[in-house]
C-alpha cells in the first residue's frame, strides 16, 4: 500500500510539475515563448535523466527503507 501511495503522489505532485506544465507551456496553442530551440533540445536530456534517476531513487527509499511516501501527508517511520 506504501508503494501505491508514493506512485500516486509521484505521479500528482512531481508530475504535475515537471510535465504537465512544461508541456502546456511549450504546445504550440498556448506558447508563452515562441522559440524554436530544435537540435538544443538534446543538451537537456542528460539534466532531466539525471533529475528523474535521483528522485526515483529517494521514492525507493522513502517507501522500502523508511517505510513511508515523500508525502508530508504520510512522512516515513524510520
Amino acid at each position: 500500500m506504501i508503494a501505491l501511495k508514493t506512485l500516486l503522489f509521484t505521479i500528482l505532485v512531481p508530475g504535475t510539475v515537471t510535465v504537465l506544465v512544461p508541456y502546456l507551456l511549450l504546445t504550440p496553442g498556448f506558447q508563452l515563448f515562441p522559440v524554436e530551440i530544435g537540435a538544443l533540445r538534446i543538451l537537456g536530456l542528460p539534466p532531466i535523466l539525471l533529475g528523474a534517476m535521483t528522485y526515483l531513487w529517494c521514492a525507493w527509499d522513502f517507501t522500502f527503507i523508511g517505510r513511508g511516501t515523500p508525502a508530508p501527508i504520510d512522512p516515513p517511520r524510520n
